[in-house]
Order: structure tokens, then sequence, then C-alpha cells
């Protein structure tokens, strides 16, 4: 009785103990954003001496207890001794199952027993509706629990995915009857709903690097290596994907217009037009399904051989640790040549409602908790010259952590960014593969990817755009470079690597990753082997990495990173701008390594001083990128100087126009309205007295592609001129995905059908020796009208008689057009007219009184004919109708006479130019009058018709 007295009385305290408890866990509190939440866990955790709506589910005498850890000891020593961790609430408390209740020794400061809540999401735990049954998702440790759930009578089992379930029930059935039983460790509420995060294709490969890469090394293009895109299905046949689809039996059956964009960007081959062209045009491709937003079977990417896989799409605003975060952490783990690429998201507008960062406005707007994921690598979108795009999605993880972990560029969705990144990934791992013959760990490739991006948004790391802007040719190089260095370590281990860095090196930059394993669902902190890494000077100084503030609230989040030693992330970062030549010692120590042990990947690169490098554009690229819009002139500088001279030449360096003087070289771009020529060019930056010049490039716009004709047999092509003597590149891939190059010296070309039955066709100009600029839009045979030399030929009646109008496709082979008029059932030549245009018009002067019947025929040089189709009009000296006022005014009254016709049913219609048809009545006497409707100013046509005759004439609105 004293005791339980005692008990009672430290529960009604208990907001004494919470403040003991956080002024006991001094800085480690930052890792844990809202002391209140944690308060709110506790409040409903510790074991009650009295039962409150069924929150006493077990006895004091319960396996699972509440631990508070004395300084100094970490989860590793916990499970080092033995001790098994349930739940982690930060870094000094602990749910553990023990036998009996531990006492307070040397470990722990203090225990407390616990009730079954704690398996309960934190939103569940202080928000749920108890009465409102939903879909619940549950980790279980055993089929035993299986059973079990499944013979509640309250329960439906919607899904069942190796130890998860997916239930449909209330929360009081959760209290009463799931949590008590031993092998159910976690329930929560996690959305399994995707939205794909982009609306439109946006592709542009200039921001990142990768058409340096493209340049630099044209035969790195993803072959041999197979990108998975999870989601619904993409157009296999594609035009830029056709031939690379890898069937499973684990694809999507329903095609998206999104897969297909993101298997686009990520390996596109480019046939159609220059934003067709994505990253790995060699890859192949295959589809997962995302019914349950769970990886897929280890053996599925292993008989696919597929190590990147792409999610770009989420769910809600998750920020927690839920069993889909753990299920990609223990994929990776698995599998650790696996890449999973997930989209940050398109909420950055949205506040979330959950987690420690609920109510923050501008942060921790991540879609899905499987995003809270360590091993997986989340990309943010940003614009062309790296900033922040308003919509993308921004961390900290739910814990604090830095997320996303990088951004690519997307004007569009975040979707379309973590597809850049995919593709990347796609050429790194076959890089490596050329250099060692086998995959790299994912490890690495993230530790390439963080280390070699490009600093965006706010200066250093940040919560918004994470470790930077991926930069793929830098990435790249360090890969080849071999930069890198792997290794392992235990407990209390110190692994130490060297560095030469020469005289002339700055900003050195060092990037530590490793797969840590995963947190237990529900984990408020899901780190858990932690390792540090610390970088040591000949001279003795030290640097540590940088780490963010993490306090839930605004002001904190946008605070500039420090350098402190890190708990949180299992990624770390030293960059140092300033250096001294000399040998630098990277040091990486077992800090808190529970189950070791761990192996780690380390990337490191550093700048040289006084050096200027163009980045963009290269030999192959073509100014504007796309052909529309304005493009970019990016750098890289180290230069003391920081202004320069921005100029550029279209013939071969006579003469240089300056584009602009003053350029900020440290802002590292610059944005040029690509002037309306098409030519060779080059660029160059003057810096004082030395000028950088640019590769050549092109300047160029997609030549319209226009069909003269489309008959049976042939199909005549053309195109404007750029200028004399240019020649033309025609390009024609064929059914199977195969290009066909051909140089023609004209403007069109016809093409025998029986040798191309379909296929796909563009045009560039040849600028230079071999050199081509860009490519038009492809023209798809498939999607053609058949229009074989004659385009249309119709009529129209005027006061002086009847014009006949015949468009022509192209006068390319026409030799003679003849009119013929309908007499006694024969026709009649009324003209004949040579071709000079594609609209060839005749007047009849002398049309019958009434009906006329008229056709054209069309003679070709090779023999054949065409005859159009019979089009017929009244001509009446005096016409039987009559049409005033004419001008009318717009809602004023229009009148219809008729002088023949009054017993028969008379149509009046209006149209505009471009016929669309504006007023619609029937005259139902000899003298009609109506009201026009509001109509704009302008020429319009009406019909008459009575019958299957029809009378037209021309009505002017003022």
């Amino acid at each position: 009785m004293i005791v339980r007295l005692l008990f009672t009385k430290l529960i009604a305290s208990y907001r004494y103990l919470i403040l003991i408890f956080i002024c006991f866990l001094g800085s480690y509190t930052l890792t844990f954003a809202q002391h209140s939440t944690l308060e709110g866990i506790l409040q409903q955790i510790i074991e009650k001496p009295i039962s409150e709506n069924n929150a006493r589910i077990q006895s004091s005498a319960s396996q699972a207890y509440l631990v508070q850890v004395k300084p100094g000891t970490t989860s590793g020593n916990l499970q080092r001794e033995g001790i098994h961790i349930l739940r982690k609430l930060n870094q000094t408390l602990f749910i553990i199952q023990a036998a009996q209740r531990p006492k307070p020794d040397s470990v722990f400061a203090r225990t407390w027993p616990v009730n079954h809540l704690w398996k309960l999401s934190d939103e569940l735990l202080l928000k749920g509706n108890p009465n409102q049954p939903t879909t619940y998702t549950i980790k279980v440790t055993g089929p035993s629990a299986r059973k079990t759930i499944a013979a509640l009578p309250q329960v439906k089992i919607t899904s069942v995915t190796n130890d998860v379930l997916t239930i449909f029930t209330s929360l009081e059935t959760i209290k009463k009857n799931i949590l008590p039983i031993n092998e159910v460790t976690y329930v929560g509420v996690e959305s399994a709903t995707p939205r794909v995060e982009s609306p439109v294709l946006d592709m542009n490969l200039h921001p990142n690097g990768v058409n340096r890469i493209h340049h630099t090394f044209p035969t790195l293009t993803g072959q041999g290596i197979t990108i998975s895109i999870q989601e619904q299905l993409y157009q296999t046949d594609d035009i830029d994907l056709k031939g690379r689809h890898i069937p499973s039996a684990i694809s999507a059956t329903e095609v998206s217009r999104h897969a297909t964009e993101m298997a686009t960007i990520a390996a596109g081959a480019g046939n159609s037009f220059i934003t067709g062209k994505g990253v790995a045009s060699g890859a192949r491709i295959t589809s997962s399904a995302f019914d349950d937003l769970l990886p897929d079977a280890d053996e599925s990417y292993a008989a696919l051989n597929a190590w990147v896989q792409n999610h770009s799409y989420g769910t809600t605003i998750e920020n927690f640790y839920g069993i889909r975060a753990e299920a990609f952490d223990a994929s990776a783990n698995r599998n650790p040549a696996l890449l999973h690429v997930f989209s940050s998201g398109n909420e950055g507008f949205a506040v979330s409602s959950n987690g420690p960062y609920q109510g923050v406005k501008g942060f921790a707007n991540l879609t899905g908790n499987f995003k809270m994921s360590k091993n997986t690598l989340s990309v943010g979108a940003v614009d062309t010259v790296g900033r922040p795009m308003p919509f993308s999605s921004r961390g900290p993880a739910h814990d604090g952590r830095i997320k996303p972990e990088v951004v690519a560029y997307s004007t569009a969705g975040s979707s379309n960014a973590a597809a850049l990144v995919t593709g990347t990934v796609a050429l790194l791992q076959q890089a490596y593969v050329q250099q060692t013959g086998k995959f790299p760990a994912s490890a690495l490739l993230k530790a390439l990817l963080i280390n070699s991006a490009m600093d965006a948004g706010q200066a250093g790391i940040d919560h918004v755009t994470g470790y930077g802007h991926v930069d793929a040719y830098r990435t790249l190089l360090t890969l080849k470079s071999k930069h890198f260095f792997t290794g392992k370590v235990n407990q209390g281990e110190k692994k130490k690597f060297t560095l030469q860095i020469p005289a002339n090196a700055c900003q050195l930059k060092i990037t530590l990753v490793w797969n840590d394993l995963a947190a237990s669902p529900n984990a408020n902190v899901a780190l858990v082997n932690d390792l540090d890494l610390q970088v040591t000077d000949h001279k003795g100084k030290q640097w540590l990495p940088w780490i963010l503030d993490t306090t839930a609230d605004s002001a904190s989040l946008h605070k500039p990173a420090i350098r402190a030693a890190d708990h949180l992330n299992n990624v770390e970062q030293i960059s140092v701008d300033s250096l001294a030549a000399g040998t630098y010692t990277l040091s990486v120590n077992g800090y808190d390594v529970s189950n070791g042990p761990q192996e780690f990947s380390i990337a490191y690169q550093w700048d040289t001083r006084q050096t200027f490098e163009w980045t963009s554009p290269t030999g192959s690229d073509n100014m504007p990128y796309n052909g529309e819009t304005d493009s970019y002139f990016t750098w890289k500088s180290t230069l003391a100087d920081t202004i320069g001279r921005l100029e550029y030449t279209t013939d071969a360096g006579k003469t240089w126009q300056i584009i602009a003087e003053d350029v900020n070289l440290t802002k590292g771009n610059y944005r040029w309205q690509v002037p309306q020529v098409v030519s060779l060019a080059q660029a160059r930056m003057v810096v004082g007295t030395t000028t950088y010049p640019s590769d050549n490039f092109t300047i160029s716009f997609p030549l319209p592609l226009t069909v003269a004709y489309n008959c049976a047999d042939s199909l005549l092509i053309q195109w404007p001129a750029v200028k004399e003597n240019t020649h033309y590149a025609l390009s024609i891939v064929d059914e199977n995905a195969v290009n066909q190059f051909f140089v023609l010296p004209d403007t069109q070309v016809v093409l025998n059908k029986h040798i191309y039955p379909a296929g796909l066709f563009s045009v560039q100009p040849i600028i230079g020796e071999g050199i081509k600029g860009i490519q038009t839009q492809g023209l798809a045979l498939a999607n053609l009208a058949s229009s074989c030399f004659l385009l249309s030929f119709h009529v129209e009646t005027a006061n002086e008689g009847v014009k006949l109008i015949t468009q022509l496709g192209t006068t390319f082979g026409v030799q003679r057009i003849i009119f013929e008029r309908e007499k006694n059932g024969l026709f009649e030549q009324i003209g004949s007219m040579e071709a000079q245009s594609t609209q060839v018009n005749l007047i009849d002067n002398h049309p019958d009184q009434g009906l006329n019947t008229y056709r054209s025929r069309i003679f070709l040089a090779n023999g054949h004919e065409i005859i159009s189709d019979t089009e017929k009009t009244y001509f009446l000296t005096e016409p039987p109708f009559i049409v005033f006022p004419n001008p009318a005014q717009t809602m004023g009254k229009l009148q219809v006479f008729s002088k023949e016709f009054t017993e028969q049913s008379i149509s009046f219609r209006l149209y505009r130019a471009d016929g669309i048809r504006v007023l619609a009545t029937e005259l139902l006497t000899n003298r009609e009058t109506f009201s026009l409707p509001a109509l704009e100013p302008g020429l319009y046509v009406y019909t008459i018709g009575v019958d299957q005759r029809q009378f037209t004439g021309k009505l002017l609105i003022n």
C-alpha cells in the first residue's frame, strides 16, 4: 500500500518528472523536437495504479519497462549487455524488455513499468478516436499473432505482406484485444494511397551536369543497368522506351502518363525530341507495382538485376518512423547494392498536423513515412540555377535528420527531380561496374552524390536542400578517380585514412555514409549504429561535421549549420574552405555500434585555386537547350577576381560580341537571350587579361515539319530552309526503335512507305563539318491523316459566279489542275491551271441557274490522277433569300425574307470566321425577324438550308 501511494504521488507530480528528464537529457533533447509530445507519450504509457479507459492492459509485472539511462550510456551499451530495446524515445529514454523491473545501477537512473500503449504510434496514442473504425497497419513478429488477430470478429484483415498486416477495426478493439498480443510490436495509421508528384514532363539535363557526361563520356549510357520504376506502368512501346522494357511478374498493369515520363527522364532515348532524351538512354527499364508501398521481395531485385529503384510518389505528410520506413531500411541492408530514390513531395506550402513538427510552417512536410527511412535517398526540386522550388517538400525528418539529402532540377514536381537522380545512379553504377566488375554499395553512391553536390539555397547544409544540388559530372569524376574509402568499424574502434593535400587546394569536402540498421517502428530517434567523423591536419587542428538545429520552430530550423558531433544522422559531412598543404587524417569512430561491424563509405574532393571551368554549354550542346527558352551559361570559378566580361562569336573568332560586362563570377551562371541565328558559336569569359574560351556549340531552333502529301505508297515531308547551301540530317526511327540517318541537300524528301511502313521522322540542320543543330519534334507516321496531294476542295458562291478552291499539300510532282462542272450526268472541263502555289483558284463566271456540282482533277508527273469529292452549291442571279440589314448590329434585329420555299422547312445558321457556330434557328414564315446574340464585331458566314439544298452568304456585324 505504501509503495502504491508513493507511486500515485509520483504520477501526480508527473510534469515535474518531465522537467527533470529534460534537464537530465541536456543537449540531447534537441533530437526530439517537442518536449510536450514526449511528455504526452510518457503520461500515456507509464503504468498507472488505476485503470483509465482501458489504458491499464498489463500489470506492474510486465516485461516492458521505461528506463532512463545515465549519461554516457547509449543504446549500443544496452544491447551489448543483452538488453532488448523495444522502442527508443530519445537518446536516454528507452522501452526495454526484461524478465523483471531493472533496478537503478551504474546504467539505469530510473525505471518504470509501462502498459501496452507504447506500441501505438504517437498520433494514435495522443489523438486517436477509440470508437471510429479505420484502417491500421500492424507489425508482428510471428505467425501466431496473425492467427489470433484473424480470429477476432471485430477485425477485418485487408492485406498481409510478410510481417505487416493491414486491418480494419476500431482503436478500442486495438487496445483491448490486439496490443496485449506479445508478437504485436507496433500499431499505426499509415497512408497506402500513393499520389504521383509531378504533373508534366520537364526535362533539362544541363543544371545537374548530365550534359557534360553525355559529351565527355558518350559511351556511358547506362547500358547493362536496369532501372526499376515503382508506380503504374509506363508506355512500353513509347518510341523513347521501346525495346528496353523487361517484363516481370511484379509489374504494374495500368499504364499512366506519369510513369512514362519518369521512365523517359531516367532513361529516354531522345527519338521523339531533345526533351525525350533521358539521363541513361541505354539502360533497361522494368516496372514494379506500388500497391502496398513496400519494397519488392529481395529475390525480385536479384532476378531483374535491378539495383536502383525510382519512387516518384507520395502519400500524406507523415512525420513518424513507421513500418514502411523500417521496411525500406531493411531492404537496403539486405541488398547492399540497392538504392531506393524517393521524391521529397510537392507539399512545400503545407504545415504538418502530426509529429514533433506539427504547426511549424515551411518545414517537415515530406509526403509518406517511408521517406523517414535512413538508407534511401530523398530528392527535392530546384530551378535551373539551384534555387529551391517553393512547392518542394522540406525536412527535417521526424527526429530532426536532414531530409531531403539532395535536390535536382525540376520546375514541375519533385517526381522529375527524383527520376533525374535515378538515371544518374544508373550511369554511376555502369561506370563502377566497368572499373571493378561488380555493383557499388548504395552507401558509396550516396556518399559520392552528396559529397559532389553543389551548394543550393541557404549557404551550407540546410533542411530545405539538404547537402546540395546534384552535380552528376563531378560525382562521376570522383568515382572514376577513386576519391573514396570504404571500411567497417566495431564499437569503440577507430579507422583512419590519410589525404595528401597539395599547396593549391581549396574547399575540401568529405562525406561519410553508412546503411544503418533498421530501427523499430515508432522509434522517436531512428539512428541505431552511430559513427563519428573527424578530420585532423598535420598540425593537430581538428574539424567536426556540420549539424543543424532541430528545435521545432521556424527560426531555429533556419539557423545556419554549426560544427559538432552528430548523433542523429547516418550521413556526416565536413568541409574546410581554406587549406594548408600537407597530410590530413580522416577518422571514423565506432561511437555506438550495437551490432557490428558497421560498414561505411567516405567520398572526398577538393578544388584547385585560380581556375575557371565552363560547365555549359559543352561541344555537344545547342542554345537554346530545347530550342525555345533562354539558356544559361554556367561555370565554376576559384579565381581571385570575381568580375568578368562575357562575349560570343559566330564567325570562328573573327569578331566577338559582348553579351554582358561586369559578370559576377561567384554567381556561376548568366542567362542569355539567344539571338535568332543558326550558326556555330563560341563563348569566352575575359577576366583581367586572361581569356577562358568555351567549347564550340550550336545555335539553332527546331524546324517545323509539314506533310505535303501522304499517299498510300509515298510520303512527302518538307521544312523551311535555314540558309543557302545548308544540308539537313533526316532521322527515321523505325517501329523497332532503330535509328537511321540520311544527309539531304534539299528541304523536302519523298519516302517510300513500303520501305518505311511506320516510323518517326525528324530533321536537323547540319551547321558545320558534320555538326547538327537541334532536331525537330518527331513526326509519327501513324498519327498522320491520309492526304494524297489534295488537302481540300470546296466552292464559294459570289456575285460574279462560283469560286472553286483546290488546296494542295505540295506542288512537287503536280503537272496541272482541271476544274469540272456536271452537266446531264457528265463532267465537263471549265478550266485548267498549272500549280504555281499550293492553293489553286478558279472562278466559274457562267454557272447554271440553280444547283451546280463541281470537282477538281489533279494530274501528277508520274501519270497518276487524283479526283476530288464533288461539291454542290446554288447559284441564282436573283437570290431566293434576302438577309438584312447588312451590316447588322450585335444584339440587333435581323430579318430574312424568302421569295420561294414558303411551305418548306428552312434553317438559318450563323458561323464565325473560324467555323464556330454562334446561332441556329428555324424560319417559320417567309418574313422572319429575330434578335442576334452578343457577338464580336467581324465578318460572319450564314447558311440557309432547304431540304438538301444549301445557300450561303456573308454578314458583317458591327
